[in-house]
């Protein structure tokens, strides 16, 4: 799941920074995440997968 996201992120030109900001955590919080070294909770996922549409528009 966080290597799709990292994909996704770099593909939208978009930074760490930012989408951490987005998301209301910091941006060693998401690496982790991106990096499989913390598990994406369901209301986790939600939120991001909502965070990448709207980002990408």
């Amino acid at each position: 799941m966080g290597q799709r996201v990292r994909r996704h992120r770099r593909a939208q030109g978009k930074s760490l920074e930012h989408l951490a900001g987005l998301a209301g955590i910091t941006k060693g919080y998401l690496s982790l995440l991106e990096r499989g070294q913390r598990a994406w909770g369901s209301r986790r996922l939600v939120q991001n997968t909502r965070l990448m549409h709207s980002a990408s528009g």
